[in-house]
């Protein structure tokens, strides 16, 4: 219990800091949550992607992320108010689970109790975890809920209807990033390779272990029929023909597999060979090196006595799904996981991490005085490295809310604003933009000019702010390039910001 007051209480004093939800992903799901409490259901207000053409300003929430984590988020809010406080506070909840299950399973790897209640600290001072527990977004939700999955999994010689559950927590998983679906084989494997022992039983556990998963799914793949005519949007499967990450923003390009090809295969390799590389040492990053190093001594361990190989099986489930979701984003995934993506999913196997360092050095340290310090500083070296990573973010995220809000306030004191609509602002942050102004944004297309401007007609755009990562407007806010139709207005007070004004076409006499 003190383990989880200190994995708790380390973090309250930036939770009191925390006053924006930040940029992208923790903006949109705190968004979502928000229309949630106020009875809105699943919708947004604002364009952040183009995938399935141009949608209306407000439309489903749910045409690319996940649905979940606002779901999750959106219950202590109803509670205790929309602000942020509260929708963190299922965040501190998923860490506390992720600890636990480190605990459970050193404890039962290692045979000590404090072995466990170190685990338990790594894993609820790890930077990652840590920096993801302090934002509004879907990572540690995931972790927490693929963590339980794969611990049931773990769990499966127990008895068969663990893995039941754990098929079950796969599709609750899913509801909160999509690769949770990479899971199931992993569940299926397990119970072929260790379930029951006969045929007859393990298919009776797979159908009900799938029927439940499909079952948790059910209610979101009525919802998208309902919204987009499929059972899941068309959209996120494009991704996998990104050949620039900017063009997830596109309206234009064309991203299908004929196109991904004629990229050349020169090209393609490199792109999966950087991603591959990029995720190795972002994951190997993650434990640090100090535990790898101290993980090294395992395979000579293992060569003098056999016996680990049972010891360690219930990280097979883990070391698993961590293979099946190391290739899906270096093969299929490339260019989202540059980004982050993998990094993000595999803090659900980094509770599956931490027993084997501790199981090491319990066999070759005798003294208990000596191992229990070692870990003590590796962790108070985690929550430095927590601190240092976390704080700026915070800060940073205030600063650009407070840039924001003054961008709203140039657009409610233009006089030439039509003050009878409502203003609609091209930006390549709505996610942000939206949650700190309340107006209605949408992202600017990455795109030749005509279709950015074809598309802020089609949504009513009267502002846009740049700079922005698009060839077309390159110049633009330096002045090197005029466009008739962008009016500057000036710079944003207090950021690296330009507002321009959007002049309407003028329509042609009938």
């Amino acid at each position: 219990m003190t383990v989880l007051l200190v994995v708790i209480g380390a973090r309250v004093p930036l939770l009191l800091q925390v006053t924006d939800p930040g940029h992208g992903d923790p903006a949109f799901y705190f968004t979502v949550a928000k229309n949630l409490v106020a009875g809105r259901g699943l919708v947004i207000d604002h364009v952040w992607h183009y995938l399935n053409g141009i949608p209306e300003l407000t439309h489903p929430s749910h045409d690319y992320w996940m649905p979940l984590s606002s779901v999750i988020m959106a219950i202590p809010m109803f509670m205790l108010g929309q602000g942020l406080l509260p929708a963190l506070l299922p965040g501190l909840a998923a860490v506390v689970v992720l600890a636990c299950i480190s605990w459970d399973l050193t404890r039962r790897i290692t045979g000590s109790t404090t072995a466990g209640w170190l685990a338990a600290l790594l894993t609820g001072l790890s930077p990652s975890l840590f920096h993801y527990s302090l934002l509004t977004e879907s990572t540690v939700h995931y972790a927490a809920l693929a963590g339980l999955a794969l611990w049931l999994t773990a769990r499966g010689s127990d008895g068969p209807y663990s893995y039941v559950a754990a098929f079950g927590l796969a599709g609750f998983a899913q509801l909160t990033r999509q690769d949770g679906l990479l899971l199931v084989p992993v569940i299926g494997l397990m119970v072929i390779l260790r379930g029951p022992t006969s045929w007859k039983p393990r298919m009776t556990v797979l159908a009900l272990g799938m029927g439940t998963y499909v079952l948790v799914l059910l209610p979101l793949m009525l919802a998208n029929l309902a919204a987009f005519d499929a059972v899941f949007p068309p959209g996120p499967s494009k991704t996998m023909y990104l050949k620039h990450y900017e063009d997830l923003y596109s309206l234009s390009k064309d991203l299908s597999l004929s196109s991904y090809l004629a990229w050349g295969w020169p090209r393609i390799l490199h792109a999966k060979w950087q991603a591959i590389a990029y995720n190795t040492t972002g994951f190997l990053g993650m434990p640090g090196w100090p535990l790898l190093l101290l993980s090294m001594p395992l395979p000579i361990l293992w060569v003098r006595d056999h016996s680990l190989g049972r010891t360690l099986a219930p990280l097979l489930p883990a070391l698993l799904f961590f293979l099946v979701l190391f290739l899906f984003y270096g093969i299929l995934g490339s260019v989202p996981s540059m980004k982050g993506a993998f990094l993000r999913s595999s803090n659900a196997v980094l509770p599956f991490v931490f027993p084997v360092p501790l199981l090491v050095v319990n066999k070759l340290v005798r003294w208990k005085a000596v191992r229990v310090v070692v870990f003590l500083v590796i962790a108070t070296s985690y929550l430095h490295e927590s601190l240092a990573i976390t704080a700026p973010v915070i800060a940073r995220n205030t600063e650009r809310a407070e840039g924001l809000r003054a961008m709203a306030a140039m657009i409610a004191s233009d006089d030439e604003r039509d003050v009878l609509q409502e203003p609609v602002v091209m930006t390549r942050s709505p996610w942000e933009l939206h949650e700190a102004t309340g107006l209605r944004c949408a992202q600017i297309p990455n795109d030749p000019l005509p279709v950015i401007l074809r598309v802020a007609d089609s949504l009513g755009v009267g502002y846009m702010e740049l700079p922005a990562p698009r060839k077309a407007l390159n110049g633009v806010v330096e002045g090197r390039r005029v466009v008739p139709r962008l009016e500057r207005m000036g710079e944003v007070p207090g950021t690296r910001s330009v507002l321009f004004r959007v002049v309407p076409t003028l329509e042609e006499p009938g």
